[in-house]
């Protein structure tokens, strides 16, 4: 595969990082705070002179506010969120066909947001800028590569315009260990090293238009809806707690430029939601393609495809921006480890298996409900609606990876909930109480037991993983260790799946679990022997 064109000659300014990030969106921006936490030099590149503005995202899980916990203030970061109760789906009735739940609380938040992107992103900027060993150069791009075994040397230039693209006299040169792509969709990395692409076949096209409430909307319109209308199927739902999106399917007639049109979004919005300009301020309007894409290859040497770069999908699950924080997370903890050395160069490895048998089901449920949006047939619309009334609502969870640096049973298997999320509770150590991860120091590694681990590991044990980045927590009053399971989290898990300890790699996976000390001491051996 080609790499791209090769690099400048090295000049003033040229940059030496252990990490460079092509994209600095959602993906690149979790990778480059969780890079540089860790201690390692990371720049990261992006085409747009500021960020973007607007929010594109708009559905969060609990898993990824913990990721974005992990590298920004939190509390923050959600300042203009709402929690999502439910998502309901109409029939082409109007009547209702089900109602997920999506209450259920995980990672120490509850199930699901409604957030403001803007919000996000500028607490993940604002962390990554007290960095001392981050560079953010906005107003850059990347134009080619290169790599060997040692390195990958990148050439990135100014932007000029999107005619004009990358101004020539801005070349400079970045030395990087390695590169990951989280430059989206139409990735000039991926582009560059030839990767084929799986299609899905999924070509709709919807308008998208925000809008700045400006009086409280019908009570009727709160929560995540959509509507399967045969004639043109939509969708509404809050952005935050000032925002509300609307979106509708474009038919096949229909173009772009008619359809962005003011009138367009106004017309319905009177005759389908009863709202007018006292109501609502038209922030953004636009159409969008969903193409649903996975890439065949997320590694080729010392670079790494992550985000839109490595996969798209429809956005019926609202899992586009969480997906891409995993891959992130996923992808940052690995290279730190191999970048001080502490695990081998395989370990990259698992990240594409892990990231894609976590990603394919959400791929292959959006599809299927895509397909099940956009029927266009009235009498295959009926069908859908009978199907989905006569079942029970399916639960708001997707399994995490049951393959990769995880426990595995003697047959080689990986039992639930291994590879799922771990809890977090609210804890008390000493003088300060809050969630896990900002009280014992959630960077790395995490081990919580309800006996004392200092008694049950040997002091070789504990020195390995302190030198790996652990995090311990334990339930017993008399351990050095202690926290008080302040709301109960960790006991009711305990109980739950019958075990005294767990332990959860810096992704906030499960490693394994343990049901007594001699189980934990071969958990830990083998989180050992497994880097």
């Amino acid at each position: 595969m080609s790499d791209g064109p090769g690099p400048q000659p090295q000049r003033a300014g040229d940059i030496e990082v252990d990490v460079l990030v092509a994209g600095y969106g959602p993906a690149g921006e979790v990778l480059a705070g969780a890079i540089a936490r860790a201690g390692h030099r990371v720049a990261a590149v992006d085409r747009w002179p500021a960020p973007y503005g607007l929010p594109r995202l708009v559905g969060f899980d609990s898993e990824a506010v913990r990721i974005v916990q992990s590298v920004a203030s939190v509390d923050e970061a959600l300042q203009d969120s709402i929690v999502f109760e439910n998502v309901k789906w109409y029939g082409a009735d109007g009547e209702l066909n089900m109602t997920i739940d999506m209450t259920a609380r995980g990672s120490g938040f509850a199930g699901n947001y409604s957030v403001y992107q803007p919000d996000i992103e500028a607490a993940i900027e604002r962390r990554t800028a007290t960095y001392p060993n981050a560079i953010v150069l906005r107003g850059t791009s990347l134009v080619g590569f290169t790599q060997d075994d040692a390195c990958v040397t990148a050439t990135v230039g100014g932007w000029r315009n999107s005619k004009d693209g990358v101004d020539p006299a801005t070349h400079r040169t970045i030395t990087a260990k390695y590169l990951v792509a989280c430059d989206g969709a139409r990735s000039t990395v991926r582009t560059q090293l030839d990767v084929e692409l799986e299609d899905f076949g999924v070509n709709e096209r919807w308008l998208n238009f925000d809008t700045l409430v400006k009086r409280p909307l019908p009570a009727g319109m709160a929560g995540i809806q959509f509507h399967m209308r045969p004639e043109r199927p939509s969708v509404s739902m809050p952005i935050g707690t000032k925002r509300h999106r609307f979106e509708i399917r474009l038919l096949p007639d229909e173009t772009e430029e008619e359809m962005v049109r003011p009138e367009v979004a106004w017309n319905w919005l009177k005759d389908h939601a009863g709202l007018g300009p006292d109501d609502v301020e038209i922030i953004r309007d636009l159409v969008y393609p969903f193409p649903t894409r996975i890439a065949k290859q997320w590694r080729a040497g010392r670079v790494f495809l992550a985000g839109d770069a490595a996969h798209t999908m429809p956005p019926y699950t609202g899992m586009g921006a969480c997906a891409a924080m995993r891959d992130a997370k996923n992808l940052a903890w690995k290279l730190d480890l191999v970048l001080r050395g502490l695990a081998g160069d395989a370990l990259l490895d698992t990240y594409q298996p892990e990231r894609e048998q976590q990603y394919r089901p959400l791929v292959q449920v959006s599809v299927m409900l895509c397909q099940a949006v956009n029927l266009s047939d009235p009498e295959a619309a009926k069908a859908r609606d009978a199907a989905m009334r006569s079942r029970p609502s399916p639960p708001a969870f997707f399994p995490g990876p049951k393959t990769g640096y995880l426990h595995h049973e003697a047959d080689g298997s990986v039992a639930a909930p291994v590879g799922d999320a771990s809890p977090q509770g609210v804890v008390r150590r000493g003088a300060q109480t809050g969630r896990f991860d900002d009280v014992a120091g959630g960077g790395g590694f995490s081990l919580v037991a309800d006996f004392d681990p200092a008694a049950a590991l040997s002091a070789e044990q504990l020195a390995r993983l302190q030198t790996v980045g652990i995090a311990i927590g334990s339930l017993d009053p008399s351990s050095p260790f202690h926290v008080e399971d302040v709301d109960g989290t960790y006991r009711t898990f305990f109980g739950a799946q019958q075990v005294k300890a767990f332990i959860a790699r810096p992704d906030f996976l499960l490693f394994g679990l343990a049901a007594n000390e001699d189980e934990l001491r071969g958990l830990v051996d083998e989180v050992l022997s497994g880097l």
